[in-house]
């Protein structure tokens, strides 16, 4: 039986200042001396934009500011889920020395790496705004489910990260399979195509766990409002990771500075 009030996570997360510190800190070093800063990730995520959305264009016969927006919010928010994912396989072995040397709660590395996601995803989210009043969008009280969305996202990838750190630093072939895949789920995901395009496809979309996750918190920017369905894949997935991660750490936390 797993104590949750004195386990890795929960002790982890109490310790706040240091992870948010430690996540601040590194990326003010990753852009130091740089003109924009971090608003370089927001130019880049830009660039990829305008060039999908020209690219599209030739293929779908859809408005313009429909496209762009549907885009722009699937791009910022696969970014994250791509982001958090991938680097969390190199959380602990990329913290070798920290991790051997300092007592720490594992957990820390886990809410340092989601904390920089988070950040990068907030300059992202500038590009959001900017169609808002480009194109007017209408997003009503409906965007109201994008805080509840979001939270349900950002946590399920936290779980999701935790079991793939642990994972990749016990065999260390899983971590390029991991990018590998999520590659390959760029284009699998509605991420820049519509679903509603491919009629024959819907099936296949609906089976795919991270079209739920998008649907859950583009649809509320885009002023629409998330099916149950996603609402409940979505929930019973984040309880299953919860259960999956805690277990985890609880377990193998004593054996990553080994194995890292």
């Amino acid at each position: 039986m797993i104590n949750l009030s004195n386990s890795d996570i929960y002790n982890g997360l109490k310790k706040k200042h240091i992870w948010f510190n430690i996540a601040k800190t590194e990326i003010k070093f990753k852009f130091k001396r740089t003109k924009l800063g971090p608003f370089w990730i927001t130019i880049g995520t830009a660039i990829f934009i305008v060039v999908l959305s020209i690219v599209t264009g030739a293929f779908f016969a859809d408005d313009l500011g429909v496209r762009v927006p549907y885009i722009t919010t699937g791009l910022i928010i696969w970014s994250l889920i791509f982001s958090s994912i991938n680097e969390s396989s190199g959380v602990f072995s990329g913290r070798v020395g920290l991790i051997q040397n300092i007592p720490m709660e594992k957990s820390i590395l886990i809410y340092v790496m989601m904390t920089k996601s988070v950040i990068t995803f907030l300059f992202n989210f500038v590009l959001y705004l900017f169609c808002i009043i480009l194109f007017k969008i209408n997003i009503g009280l409906n965007s109201i489910f994008f805080i509840f969305g979001f939270f349900i996202l950002t946590l399920s990838l936290f779980f999701f990260s935790s079991i793939i750190s642990i994972l990749t630093t016990r065999f260390r072939d899983l971590a390029p399979i991991t990018s590998s895949i999520l590659t390959v789920l760029f284009f699998l995901t509605p991420v820049w195509w519509n679903v509603e395009y491919f009629p024959d496809r819907a099936l296949f979309a609906k089976f795919n766990i991270f079209f739920h996750f998008l649907e859950i918190t583009r649809k509320p920017l885009l002023g629409e409002l998330p099916s149950l369905n996603s609402w409940l894949v979505t929930s019973i997935t984040l309880i299953f990771l919860a259960i999956i991660a805690s277990y985890l750490f609880e377990k193998k936390k004593n054996k990553i500075a080994y194995w890292a």
